[in-house]
C-alpha cells in the first residue's frame, strides 16, 4: 500500500510544480506590473517636476529680464514687440519650448510669439492668473481644447503648460504672469528611455528571481514528499501498533470474561459434588442411617461417584496450568493400550452400558505416557457421554496403522456449531457460556486434550454436524520416533485433520 502511495506522490509531484511554477509566474506578473506602474509614476512624476523647474528658469532667468523696462499693463506692440519676440526666438523657442505668453492680471494675453494672440482677452483665466500672482504655481497637461489653446495646435498634439509670476525687475511684486508651452511629447521622450531601462531592469530581475526559486521548488517538493512518505510510514506502523494494541486489549477482554466465566462455572461445578458428598455424608451420620447396610452403600457409592467427578474437575485444572508452564516432562513406559482404554472408560460410572469398545486382538504395545494418554480417553470419553444426552451410545475405536496408535472417540449426540468450532480448543470455552447451561464442566476437555496429544507428539482432529454428533480421532506414535510426522501421507489421522485440523 505504501508502495502505491509513493508512486501516486510521484505521478503528483510534477503537477505541484507545474502549479506553484504557474502560480508564482503570474504572481511575479503581477508584482511586476504593480511594481511597473508605480515606477512609471514615479518617473512621470519626475519628469514633470524637471519640465515645473525648466519652466520656472526659463522664465525668471531667461524671459522676465527681457521684459524690464516694458510697460506690461498693456499689449506690447510695434518695434518692442518686434525685439522681444526676436530674443524670445533665439533664446526660448526650441523644439522643446514651442510657446511663450504673457498675461496681464485682466486676462489680456500682452505677449506671445505667436503676433494673432497679443491683445486677445481671457476672462475666464483671471482667477487661476490671480492665484499665480499670489505666489502659487500653476501646470496643467493640455489637449489643445480650450479656446486660448487653439492657435497652438498646429505645433503639438498635446502640451504640458507652466503658468510662473513675472518679474522683469528680477525683485519686487509680478506684475504679470509668464506661461511656457512644452512639448508634452518631447518631456515623454525623455521619460520614456528611463522607463524602459527600468522595465528592461525589473523585467530581467523579476525573470531571474522566477528561475532561481523554481529549482528550489522542485527540491522543496521532493523533500516535503519523502517527508510525507516517512510520515505515511510512520502512520502505518502506528495503524499497526494500535490494530495490535486494540486486538490486545479485546484479547485481555475476552480473557477477563473467560475469568468470570471460569470462576462462575468453577463455582458452579464444584459446588455440586461437594454439596452431594456433604449431604450423603450428613445422612450418614444421623441415628439408624449407618445400620441399614444397603442403604449405606448406595450412600457411599454416590460419594465415590462425586468425589470421582470432583478429582476428575480438579485433575483437568491442574492439567491446564500444567500445559501453561510446558514443565512436566513426559514419563514413557510399555503398556497394552486395549486394557488401558478398557480401565479409562471403566473409571466413568456414566460409562455403564452406554459405550461400545471396539478393539481388535493383537494390538501391539504402545510405548509413550500411559497416565496421559488414559487422561485423554477419560476426557474424550467424558465429552461424549455428556454431549449425548438421554442415554445415548458412545463408540470408541482404536486402530494401529503405519507405526501411528488412532483412537476414535464418536457420539450421536448435540454436534458443535459450524460457528464455534474453530474455538473448541480454547481453554474454558464452551458454546453456552452461561453459569445455568445445559450441559457442565468447565470447558477443559478438548484444550487439555490436544495440550497432551501434542505432547505425546500426536495431533488431533475432529468432525462434527449439529444433531448427528462429533467424531474425535487422536493418533499418537506407537514409540516415539517411529512414525512419520503429523499431517504427513503417513499419518492416519491426516484425513480427519483435513476436515478440521488442530492449528
Amino acid at each position: 500500500m505504501l508502495h502505491g502511495m509513493g508512486t501516486d506522490d510521484a505521478s503528483r509531484e510534477p503537477r505541484v510544480v507545474a502549479w506553484f511554477a504557474i502560480a508564482s509566474l503570474v504572481a511575479f506578473a503581477v508584482i511586476g506590473g504593480l511594481l511597473s506602474l508605480l515606477a512609471a509614476r514615479t518617473v512621470r512624476r519626475n519628469a514633470e517636476e524637471m519640465a515645473v523647474f525648466h519652466a520656472r528658469f526659463v522664465i525668471d532667468s531667461v524671459l522676465a529680464p527681457m521684459f524690464e523696462g516694458v510697460d506690461l499693463s498693456e499689449p506690447v506692440r510695434g518695434a518692442e514687440y518686434e525685439r522681444i519676440r526676436s530674443l524670445v526666438e533665439r533664446s526660448v523657442i526650441s523644439a522643446r519650448d514651442v510657446r511663450v505668453k504673457v498675461w496681464a492680471p485682466d486676462g489680456t494675453i500682452v505677449f506671445s510669439d505667436l503676433p494673432a494672440l497679443v491683445g486677445r482677452r481671457f476672462p475666464e483665466e483671471v482667477p487661476e492668473l490671480r492665484e499665480v500672482l499670489a505666489g502659487a504655481l500653476r501646470t496643467e497637461l493640455t489637449d489643445l481644447g480650450e479656446p486660448e489653446e487653439r492657435a497652438e495646435r498646429p505645433i503639438a498634439s498635446r502640451l504640458f503648460a507652466t503658468y510662473a509670476p513675472l518679474r522683469p525687475a528680477g525683485t519686487g511684486p509680478p506684475v504679470a504672469v509668464g506661461e511656457l508651452y512644452q512639448d508634452a511629447d518631447v518631456v515623454r521622450g525623455e521619460v520614456d528611455p528611463l522607463l524602459f531601462d527600468l522595465w528592461l531592469g525589473l523585467g530581467a530581475g523579476l525573470v531571474v528571481l522566477y528561475l532561481a526559486i523554481i529549482p528550489i521548488a522542485v527540491r522543496t517538493s521532493r523533500e516535503l514528499r519523502h517527508r510525507n512518505e516517512h510520515l505515511r510510514e510512520q502512520a502505518a506502523r502506528l495503524a499497526g501498533f494500535l490494530a495490535r494494541e486494540q486486538e490486545a486489549v479485546e484479547r485481555l477482554r475476552e480473557l477477563n470474561r473467560a475469568k468470570d466465566d471460569l470462576v462462575a462455572a468453577a463455582s458452579h461445578e464444584l459446588r455440586t459434588p461437594l454439596t452431594s458428598i456433604l449431604g450423603y455424608v450428613r445422612t450418614l451420620r444421623r441415628p439408624g442411617a449407618a445400620d441399614d447396610p444397603s442403604a449405606r452403600d448406595e450412600f457411599l457409592r454416590a460419594i465415590e461417584r462425586q468425589a470421582d467427578r470432583l478429582s476428575r474437575l480438579v485433575r483437568n485444572l491442574l492439567a491446564a496450568a500444567e500445559l501453561e508452564r510446558g514443565d512436566r516432562p513426559v514419563e514413557p513406559s510399555t503398556f497394552d493400550v486395549g486394557a488401558l482404554v478398557a480401565a479409562a472408560v471403566e473409571a466413568l460410572p456414566e460409562a455403564a452400558g452406554r459405550v461400545r469398545l471396539d478393539v481388535p486382538p493383537g494390538l501391539p504395545l504402545v510405548e509413550s505416557d500411559a497416565g496421559r494418554l488414559a487422561h485423554v480417553v477419560e476426557n474424550l470419553v467424558e465429552n461424549a457421554l455428556k454431549y449425548s444426552p438421554g442415554g445415548g451410545e458412545v463408540e470408541v475405536a482404536v486402530r494401529a496403522e503405519g507405526g501411528w496408535l488412532r483412537i476414535r472417540v464418536r457420539d450421536g449426540g448435540v454436534g458443535i456449531d459450524p460457528r464455534v468450532q474453530d474455538r473448541v480448543y480454547e481453554p474454558f470455552f464452551q458454546a453456552d457460556q452461561s453459569a445455568t447451561r445445559r450441559f457442565g464442566g468447565l470447558g477443559l476437555g478438548l484444550h487439555v486434550v490436544r495440550g497432551t496429544v501434542e505432547q505425546l507428539g500426536g495431533r488431533v482432529a475432529f468432525a462434527s454436524h449439529p444433531g448427528l454428533g462429533t467424531t474425535v480421532s487422536v493418533s499418537i506414535p506407537l514409540r516415539p520416533g517411529a512414525a512419520s510426522p503429523p499431517g504427513s501421507s503417513a499419518d492416519p489421522a491426516g484425513a480427519g485433520a483435513s476436515r478440521h485440523p488442530v492449528a
